[in-house]
């Protein structure tokens, strides 16, 4: 009765792909010239290392933000990142002490699918950005009192933003177009605690006419910060009079959205409106001086917008009336400013009723306009080339212009450019 079996352990684990409390991993794939990158951050104080491990092929290093290389896996700095590999490499790397996170962003090469439940109890993330497939769903991120930008990619991740009430984002970045469309509305945002979003991004599916992110601009409204608004290929729609509010807003993507409204309702700081509505019959309106009243920028309009008659006039007299502020793309270089407008009538409202066409012509490219498109009709071309003498064809700025003297009264007449330039003129 007294006597029992005893089972001893062995005192060494030996199996490096089994995970300690407090660990996460990720499975990465580098294909030949690819280059995994980390940013790691832990809260003040704090300590998390990043480890390689189970390597199935190849001899991958670590190396710190100034590119030296350390031997050694195993070190506590802020930024991680792999050399550039030269053949194919296939491995995790794995975090410790994952509770001290505050900024996790993720590799920007080819991984493995990524179990969001590994971050359940990092209640100190500031930043995640995971830029692989996501999988599992938001109720993980409850609790995360501290978080302020969130990047989510992926369909294999349910969203509910209902989960994301108590945190005081930013940022909020929802890419699905690698996959599946996501299915979640943004109703809940009205509801969020903190209304201190800057970056509000949701993209869908490109070609997919039923899309799963919906809901109504309206929601957004005591988001008075928000600086970036991008929805393009969603279902979201509304009225554009819910951002009249938004004295920050310098841009509004929003390709194949179910938008109406007046423009003129856009922020003063608003220069880019992209509304590319396809084969949507969605037609805006633009009040008289309802925009250049107000000191504000000329827009940006790189998607053919629909105006009928009277209101395609309005919009480009504001335009020669507004401020012009050169837009840059993410490497800091200047972009082409670019108008470009869908008619009801092929314009011939504008050719035939528009007052002083010639000089408000003119007035555009020393906004300056670099290009302006009306129907698929250039009438402010940067590469148009003179085919022409003497006073027919006219230089604003340098910009060639299509508008041709017909008359020495002064009246203007828009023709097609091949009945211009005896069919070589450029389009």
């Amino acid at each position: 009765m007294n006597n029992c079996l005893v089972t001893k352990l062995p005192g060494k684990v030996t199996d490096t792909s089994l995970l300690k409390v407090g660990d996460m991993k990720f499975h990465i794939v580098l294909n030949e010239g690819e280059q995994s990158l980390f940013t790691i951050q832990a809260v003040l104080g704090g300590k998390v290392t990043a480890t390689i491990a189970n390597v199935v092929k190849g001899n991958p290093t670590f190396s710190d933000g100034s590119l030296t290389i350390v031997n050694n896996s195993e070190f506590p700095k802020p930024i991680y990142q792999t050399s550039v590999a030269t053949e194919y490499q296939e491995f995790d790397i794995v975090i410790s002490n994952k509770y001290d996170l505050r900024y996790l962003d993720s590799p920007t090469c080819t991984m493995g699918a990524f179990d969001m439940k590994s971050l359940e109890y990092c209640s100190r993330l500031e930043t995640i950005c995971i830029n692989g497939e996501m999988v599992g769903d938001s109720s993980v991120l409850r609790g995360m009192t501290a978080l302020q930008a969130l990047f989510v990619r992926g369909a294999g991740f349910r969203l509910d933003l209902n989960d994301l009430k108590e945190c005081p984002l930013k940022t909020l970045e929802v890419d699905s177009r690698a996959g599946s469309d996501m299915k979640f509305s943004i109703e809940p945002l009205r509801n969020m605690t903190h209304k201190g979003l800057t970056n509000l991004t949701l993209s869908g599916v490109y070609g997919t006419e039923h899309r799963g992110i919906t809901g109504d601009l309206s929601v957004l409204q005591g988001f008075t910060g928000l600086k970036k608004l991008s929805i393009s290929y969603t279902s979201i729609g509304g009225n554009l009079s819910a951002l009249s509010g938004f004295a920050e807003l310098e841009g509004v993507y929003a390709s194949e959205c179910n938008f109406e409204g007046d423009l003129t309702d856009l922020p003063p700081k608003c220069l880019v409106f992209s509304n590319n509505a396809g084969s949507k019959n969605t037609w805006f309106t633009w009040t008289d001086s309802g925009r250049s009243d107000k000191y504000a920028y000329v827009l940006f309009i790189s998607y053919p917008i629909n105006l009928r008659g009277t209101d395609v006039e309005n919009m480009l007299q504001d335009q020669t009336k507004c401020t012009f502020l050169a837009l840059k793309d993410n490497q800091g270089n200047e972009v082409l400013n670019e108008i470009k407008i869908r008619t009801d009538d092929n314009h011939q409202y504008f050719l035939e009723n528009c007052q002083g066409l010639g000089l408000l012509l003119s007035d555009l490219t020393q906004c300056p306009i670099a290009k302006l498109e009306i129907d698929g009709e250039l009438f402010i071309d940067p590469n148009f080339s003179n085919p022409l003498s003497g006073n027919q064809c006219q230089v604003r700025s340098g910009k060639y212009f299509a508008f041709w003297n017909k008359q020495s009264s002064g009246c203007n007449i828009f023709p097609r450019w091949n009945d211009v330039c005896g069919g070589n003129g450029r389009r």
